[in-house]
């Protein structure tokens, strides 16, 4: 492959809302963990609970739920176009719990018989928007052009549910 074919990485930040308003309208994402010390992505349904935490349901004895059970796991959730390359990538980080119990903020998680829920607190959420290919992801984030990429502004922050902002991102420089 040719350096001027090699994809380009540029990407424009989303804001926490951004974030946390892509990951609700979305069901399927990948948690990501570890066994043994290795990295482990294993994709899910889920559901994004009031308190912004994401909530999966899995089988109370399996692997995910021995490996994550007080663990800092990572959460990731996207969309990118075939046709195109534009599309947007959220990540959530956070301790993940492991409960028999459903959500109590009142978000419906369907489980079957025998599962668990588990929930990832979350503690960071990052975002990106991924422009089309070719296109530049600063006057992509900023246009008037359509569907998602028309309701998401490019002046973002990383930041920490907690309350505080963790970073503040100015895609423009």
């Amino acid at each position: 492959m040719k350096p001027d074919q090699i994809p380009s990485a540029d990407t424009s930040p989303l804001d926490g809302r951004q974030c946390l308003r892509l990951l609700a309208a979305t069901r399927v994402g990948r948690v990501v963990y570890t066994v043994g010390a290795l990295p482990a992505v294993l994709p899910t349904r889920y559901r994004l609970d009031a308190d912004g935490s994401v909530l999966l349901s899995a089988a109370g004895g399996s692997e995910l739920v021995k490996a994550v059970s007080g663990a800092l796991v990572a959460f990731e959730a996207g969309e990118v176009s075939e046709s195109d390359g534009s599309g947007w990538s959220v990540t959530v980080l956070g301790r993940a719990d492991v409960t028999e119990a459903q959500p109590p903020h009142g978000t419906v998680l369907p489980r079957r018989p025998g599962q668990v829920s588990i929930r990832i607190r979350a503690e960071l959420v990052t975002g990106r928007l991924l422009p089309e290919a070719g296109a530049d992801p600063a006057v992509t984030a900023g246009s008037a052009g359509s569907g998602t990429q028309a309701d998401l502004p490019s002046a973002a922050a990383v930041i920490d549910l907690g309350g505080r902002e963790v970073e503040a991102v100015d895609p423009a420089g």
